[in-house]
């Protein structure tokens, strides 16, 4: 029986598709050969049709750009799709629509023909409401058998083994996650993993029950939320510093009667999912500390001077802006002028609610 070395090299290609990074090019050079196509890609896309990823190997780069800046919006395979598809299911653009609908239709004759697709196939990877992603391959003839191509025994094998690939690395994926949160259990610490704008991936139980009984910092669609606006922004700039810098980035953020919730933001890339997108975990800490610990930690938070900070000490210890003015030997006016910066850095409109959120109630 001779070997089938094409449909055997392309098996092994995308064996590392389970590989944090996988090598597309090397994994579309061997399934290219298989399918008999010039060029593949790897597409994902959000439910808004926001492209998270785009991977191209043999087509003309301008094609790339064009699909990437407008044309992935007009996808003939997402656009008005009845529900999601089971992965490891193929479409045909020489199938999918009717030759008129083809002839009125901007994707075919704008994009597709303009860069030499006379036919596209497309395996999907993952479909549902807030996800897509598929593998595609493109052809400069019409292939008519394509239909009995996917049926064969060749592509079933090529089509089971992607889908063993993705199941790989996402196993792999949950299995780091839950060594990782039995780690940090040990420390009474719980786990969140966000991308880079802050959209939830991943949380840990002890991360759920952390927020879910929390009334100052909780997940609100998917975001970590709190109750004021300035510490909610303070806290989006420190993700999205942790997704650009390699080093840990820490901020604190007051709670309830007290209480400190400590989260220290690193990059991961560790991913579920066969996008890139940049992920950050969250290592989420919580403690009852003394009124003073929750000041500083709310003048670190909100970037206060030194003397702003003095000053927001002093108010929650009950002294009036007069009391500090003589403490330290300045007028009431410059005082009160702190104070109002205070209140504008913390989103607070009375002095009363600076002082409870300090103290986190």
């Amino acid at each position: 029986m001779a070997v089938d070395l094409v449909l055997n090299r392309a098996l092994e290609s995308v064996q590392q598709i389970a590989a944090p990074s996988p090598p597309w090019r090397e994994i579309f050079e061997a399934s290219c050969e298989l399918l008999g196509a010039f060029g593949g890609g790897f597409v994902a896309l959000e439910p808004n049709r926001r492209l998270i990823e785009l991977q191209e190997f043999g087509a003309d780069p301008a094609a790339a750009r064009d699909y990437a800046a407008h044309f992935h919006k007009h996808d003939v395979f997402l656009v008005g799709r009845q529900g999601p598809r089971p992965p490891g299911t193929w479409m045909d653009t020489h199938t999918f629509i009717s030759a008129d609908q083809q002839r009125k239709s901007s994707y075919y004759h704008d994009f597709m023909a303009r860069h030499r697709m006379v036919q596209i196939q497309s395996l999907v990877i993952e479909e549902g409401p807030g996800y897509a992603a598929a593998l595609s391959f493109q052809r400069e003839r019409i292939n008519h058998q394509a239909a009995d191509l996917v049926r064969s025994e060749r592509l079933q094998r090529f089509s089971l083994a992607v889908r063993e690939a993705v199941a790989r690395r996402r196993d792999a994926t949950l299995a780091w996650y839950s060594s990782v949160e039995q780690a940090f259990a040990s420390f009474e610490e719980a786990l969140l993993v966000l991308d880079g704008a802050g959209e939830l991936v991943h949380q840990s139980a002890a991360a759920r029950a952390l927020l879910a009984s929390n009334p100052v910092l909780r997940l609100r669609q998917g975001r970590l939320w709190h109750r004021s606006q300035r510490i909610q922004d303070l806290l989006a700039q420190c993700i999205a510093r942790a997704a650009r810098e390699p080093k840990q980035v820490r901020v604190q953020i007051p709670g309830q009667d007290g209480e400190m919730v400590t989260l220290e933001l690193v990059r991961t890339d560790r991913s579920a999912r066969l996008e890139q997108t940049q992920l950050i975990m969250a290592r989420l800490k919580h403690r009852q500390p003394t009124s003073a610990d929750s000041v500083h930690a709310l003048a670190a938070t909100l970037d206060l001077t030194d003397a702003e900070a003095r000053v927001l000490a002093q108010l929650v210890k009950g002294l009036t802006p007069a009391a500090i003015a003589v403490a330290h030997g300045r007028s009431i006016h410059t005082v009160r002028k702190q104070i109002d910066t205070i209140k504008g850095k913390a989103g607070c409109a009375r002095q009363l609610e600076l002082v409870r959120m300090a103290l986190g109630d």
